[in-house]
C-alpha cells in the first residue's frame, strides 16, 4: 500500500469509526502495468480485441495514483478524479474534516 493510501485509510478510519457501517472505504488496486496475451483467428481479429480492451481502460479514466472516486448512497457518483483534476480528493478530504472536525 503506498504512503498516500495509508494516510487516506487512516483518515477514513476516523470517520468509520464515527459512523459505522454507514460508510465504506474500498481500495482497489490498479497495476499500473499489465501485460495480456491476445488470441485469435486472424491479426484483424487480435487487433478488434486489443482495441477494445483499450477502450475500455481508458472509460475509466484513471490517470495515476491516487484515483478516488466517491459514491453516493445510490450508487452514483458524487465526485471522482479525472486526467489534471483531483475532483473526487478534495471532496472526500474536504468530507472526511466536516466528519472529524480535523
Amino acid at each position: 500500500m503506498c504512503a498516500y493510501c495509508r494516510e487516506f485509510r487512516g483518515g477514513a478510519g476516523a470517520v468509520n469509526d464515527r459512523r459505522g457501517r454507514t460508510v465504506s472505504v474500498v481500495r482497489v488496486h490498479h497495476p499500473g502495468h499489465m501485460n495480456m496475451q491476445v488470441t485469435g483467428n486472424s491479426a484483424g481479429e487480435v487487433q478488434a480485441k486489443v482495441e477494445a480492451f483499450k477502450s475500455r481502460m481508458e472509460s475509466y479514466s484513471f490517470c495515476g495514483t491516487p484515483h478516488v472516486e466517491v459514491y453516493g448512497p445510490d450508487g452514483r457518483a458524487l465526485a471522482r478524479d479525472k486526467c489534471g483534476s483531483r475532483a473526487g480528493t478534495e471532496f472526500a478530504w474536504d468530507w472526511i474534516g466536516k466528519e472529524t472536525g480535523a
